[in-house]
């Protein structure tokens, strides 16, 4: 059993940013984080508060440890919130979240780009949005933009600037982090231009280096003799059993590579047969519900007798920690290339997603339940205000409907074929 740490400001000096991390929020008890974020310098310390406000996570910025409080300060100031929340719970009192946030605001009057990206990313925060896309973000402006603008002020800031921040990363030969970085100065300067610090955005005259245009045939999708090919090859391979699992389970439930990757235990209720993800390991940052078929129950089940899962992985890697993140693709392109010689067809992990979507089409699945079962917002803003109806059941047939219809494929049963309408019989 874990032991409690009694903090000390001795302690609290001692901790250190693990490798490869920008972001480190270490809990101190009651609320009370001590946070640790990648600078120029070295490493910045301060003391947050979690709290809720309507319901949703929030972060209040305490100080700065130890130039602004130590340990006792910010343990009494967290008492001192605690109080006044419970008054703002009543409606007797502002709750000291939104209070000091307005007062960092009034306070940001001529900042400095560092300053404001400090301001975006609490916003974010108390947004709710994922530590990960926070911890992106900071990561791309700490490495590639403060070097360059990052003590220059806000309401200077040109075209040109923000251009040249673009450009060093693309002259580096680094296309794919040049567009993060354009992502990351685009939102700031959003930001910026909603909070009245700029009077018009200077990104929007400049071109992201690799904008999302995918090309004619590179979303690839298994039809079902494609799909019955590489079920074949999987089932007389060699491939670890961890990796065959992760591929097929993806193929059932349509769910992402990294969700299925890091699935754990403590996320999969058997006896509800459903599979719930939590917030953080969601692209769209809420939790999503999916329904375990027949078949994937029989998957999970095989994994809980013969793979190592102590750790708490489903489909465990090395030493019972989580696969490795590329396992699956190094396997996956070894088996279709060998499916391919059998009538299939070469598949990346995400493609896989895709045929499964691409499946539930030929089995006649309704699009709009289709694209629920993918986790897929409905792009229509009137639909999502007026229809409240979350289509459980519709997608509980088709997950279904689609365990179903694999299991006919391993063993040799009919494939979907679509009808040619219109076609005169002879």
């Amino acid at each position: 059993m874990a032991t409690l740490t009694r903090w000390t400001d001795a302690k609290l000096a001692a901790v250190r940013l693990p490798a490869g991390k920008t972001l480190h929020r270490e809990p101190i008890g009651d609320g009370l984080y001590l946070v640790l974020r990648a600078t120029r310098a070295g490493a910045s310390r301060s003391f947050v508060y979690r709290t809720q406000v309507n319901g949703k996570r929030r972060w209040l910025t305490l100080g700065e440890y130890p130039s602004d409080l130590g340990l006792a300060a910010a343990r009494a100031k967290v008492l001192e919130h605690h109080a006044v929340a419970s008054q703002a719970r009543r409606g007797e009192a502002d709750h000291p979240a939104l209070v000091a946030r307005g007062e960092r605001e009034a306070k940001l009057a001529d900042p400095t780009v560092d300053k404001l990206v400090e301001a975006w990313l609490e916003e974010k925060q108390l947004l709710g949005r994922r530590d990960s896309t926070i911890a992106l973000l900071r990561a791309n402006y700490t490495n590639d933009v403060a070097p360059r603008i990052g003590e220059a002020k806000v309401a200077r800031l040109t075209a040109s600037a923000l251009q040249d921040c673009v450009d060093t990363v693309l002259r580096r030969g680094k296309r794919g982090q040049a567009a993060q970085v354009y992502r990351t100065l685009r939102g700031l300067t959003r930001y910026a231009v909603r909070r009245g610090y700029l009077d018009a955005d200077p990104m929007a005259r400049l071109d992201n280096p690799k904008p999302y245009n995918p090309r004619a045939g590179s979303a690839v999708a298994a039809d079902d003799e494609q799909l019955a090919a590489l079920l074949a090859v999987l089932a007389g391979s060699r491939v670890s059993l961890s990796v065959r699992l992760t591929i097929e389970l993806q193929l059932l439930t349509g769910a992402r590579p990294t969700e299925v990757r890091l699935a754990q235990w403590r996320e999969i209720d058997t006896k509800r047969a459903t599979w719930t993800l939590p917030p953080d390991r969601v692209k769209s940052g809420r939790k999503f519900r999916i329904h375990l078929s027949e078949q994937a129950l029989a998957l999970l089940e095989r994994a809980r007798a013969e793979l190592d899962t102590g750790a708490g992985f489903v489909f465990p890697g090395a030493e019972a920690d989580a696969l490795e993140k590329m396992a699956v693709a190094r396997a996956l392109a070894r088996l279709t290339e060998r499916a391919a010689e059998a009538g299939g067809v070469k598949l990346r992990p995400h493609d896989l997603r895709r045929t499964f979507r691409t499946m539930l089409a030929r089995l006649g699945v309704a699009p709009h339940v289709a694209e629920r079962c993918l986790n897929h917002q409905d792009p229509s803003a009137l639909e999502r205000a007026y229809n409240a109806h979350d289509y459980w059941p519709e997608m509980v047939a088709a997950w279904d409907r689609a365990g179903a219809h694999l299991a006919a494929l391993s063993a040799g049963g009919a494939h979907v074929v679509p009808i040619e309408r219109g076609r005169k019989r002879a």
